[in-house]
C-alpha cells in the first residue's frame, strides 16, 4: 500500500471519480456564455441521468506489480441553478477516506472541470467530453510536472449504472495505475 498511496496520493482528487468521478473547489469563477440556446450541461441527457445519489465500489491496480486496491465511493451529482453540474461525496481508497467534491461548467460550447479532495493540495482544471451517442463523459487531466489521468464514465440505457475507467500515464508515457468503477444509482 505505501507504494500505491506515494504514488497517488497527489491524484486522490481525480482517481476513482469519474465523476469519477473526479472534486472541485472554484477560486476563480469561468466564464459561462453559451452560443444561441444551447447549454452543454443543462441540455445533456448523458449529464442529467448523473444527477442523483449514487454508490461505487472498484479497484486500482498498479502496473508496476499488478497489486489490486479497492475504491468505494458514495456521491451525489445535481445541477444547479445556472447549469453547472456538481458532484460531492465520500471516497475510501484502500486504508484512507476523504471527501471530494467537482463541479462542471459550461464555457460557451465546452464544459470545463474543476476537482479537489480534503487531503490535497491539488486544484485542477480539465476539459469535460460528453459523447451524447455513447452516453459517456471523458476527463483528461493534465498534471503540472506532467503524466495524464483519464477518466471515462459510460451511464447505462437505464440511467441505474454508470461503468468507469481510470488510467494514470506518467511524463514518460508509461502507464502506472489503471481502475475500473462500477456506480449503482440508489433509490
Amino acid at each position: 500500500m505505501p507504494i500505491l498511496w506515494s504514488m497517488t496520493k497527489p491524484f486522490l482528487p481525480l482517481l476513482s471519480s469519474g465523476l469519477a468521478v473526479a472534486s472541485i473547489c472554484l477560486l476563480a469563477p469561468l466564464p459561462q456564455s453559451f452560443a444561441g440556446d444551447n447549454h452543454p450541461i443543462r441540455d445533456s441527457a448523458t449529464i442529467k441521468g448523473m444527477e442523483g445519489r449514487w454508490e461505487g465500489s472498484g479497484e486500482l491496480r498498479t502496473a508496476a506489480d499488478g497489486n489490486a486496491h479497492p475504491v468505494e465511493e458514495i456521491w451525489t451529482g445535481k445541477i444547479d441553478e445556472a447549469g453547472n453540474f456538481s458532484v460531492s461525496g465520500e471516497r475510501t481508497l484502500g486504508e484512507s477516506e476523504h471527501t471530494f467534491s467537482m463541479e462542471f461548467l459550461a464555457n460557451e460550447d465546452l464544459v470545463e472541470g474543476q476537482m479537489k479532495t480534503s487531503d490535497s493540495e491539488l486544484e485542477l482544471r480539465f476539459e469535460v467530453i460528453v459523447e451524447e451517442e455513447a452516453r459517456t463523459v471523458r476527463m483528461k487531466i493534465p498534471f503540472p510536472g506532467g503524466g495524464v489521468l483519464s477518466i471515462a464514465n459510460q451511464l447505462s440505457e437505464d440511467g441505474t449504472r454508470i461503468d468507469g475507467t481510470v488510467e494514470l500515464v506518467d511524463d514518460g508515457g508509461t502507464t502506472t495505475i489503471t481502475g475500473e468503477m462500477v456506480h449503482k444509482k440508489r433509490r
